[in-house]
């Protein structure tokens, strides 16, 4: 079954740049109602002020989303806002520069789980509700190849991923002939900023774009019964290669 996404209501964590300002910008050009969240004001307004000027909407809050306090705050606000949450793509995440396990600090440690974790739990657990009295909606969790075979430069990132392909499959499954859409989205290297600070100009450039991957994930949520609870979807290339079924 194909979904119109006109007028919906999405959350795009991380949508002030990289991949979540690509999903951002996708959406809005299919009418959905966006509403991005991160920590740097600068980015959120900017890409705000972009998918504006293309003449869509767009709304932007400040918010440390590895704090449930402001999770709940963000999504109240929302819901004051626009009195439904039709959509959930968590793509905020955290890495650092590859270096041998013994050099790796507590903090890093805490941001990589706190950012690539607690969020995926603070947010289904806020906007599941909301979804299940509507007995629809649709949340997609943005994990990582790193999370489906370990990648030695990064122990760390790769454990939380992870961990967050397995919470997907659990609540995936929990969702069953719900009416709710619930998986994963595991996209090889993107040409973000992220992807530049970790390996240079050069290997950024060969990776496939932001935009590549916003716009197979727009397609996934078009087809809402595309893709069973708890899966994770393989993107490569601009491309789906892989959907590893929940087993």
């Amino acid at each position: 079954m194909e979904l119109n996404l006109k007028n919906k209501v999405a959350i795009i964590t991380g949508g002030g740049s990289g991949l979540g300002k690509a999903i951002a910008a996708a959406l809005s050009k299919k009418g959905a109602l966006v509403e991005i969240c991160a920590r740097n004001k600068k980015e959120l307004a900017h890409a705000c002020r972009e998918i504006k000027d293309s003449g869509f909407f767009c709304k932007y809050s400040l918010a440390d989303i590895r704090i449930q306090e402001d999770v709940v705050r963000f999504v109240g606000e929302v819901m004051n806002r626009q009195k439904k949450i039709d959509i959930l793509i968590n793509n905020a995440g955290f890495i650092f520069k590859p270096k041998p396990i013994e050099k790796i600090t507590d903090t890093e440690y805490n941001n990589s789980f706190d950012t690539n974790i607690k969020p995926i739990f603070y947010f289904s657990k806020e906007i599941l509700p909301i979804m299940k009295r509507r007995g629809s909606g649709i949340i997609v969790n943005i994990t990582s190849t790193a999370g489906l075979s370990a990648n030695s430069m990064f122990p760390i990132y790769s454990a939380s991923k992870f961990a967050a392909r397995g919470l997907t499959q659990s609540i995936g499954k929990s969702l069953i002939n719900s009416g709710i859409s619930y998986f994963s989205v595991a996209p090889a290297g993107i040409n973000t900023k992220m992807r530049r600070y970790l390996f240079g100009d050069k290997d950024a450039e060969m990776q496939q774009k932001p935009e590549e991957v916003a716009n197979i994930i727009v397609k996934l949520l078009l087809k809402k019964n595309g893709v069973p609870n708890g899966a994770d979807v393989v993107i490569r290339k601009g491309k789906v290669v892989k959907i590893h079924k929940p087993e």
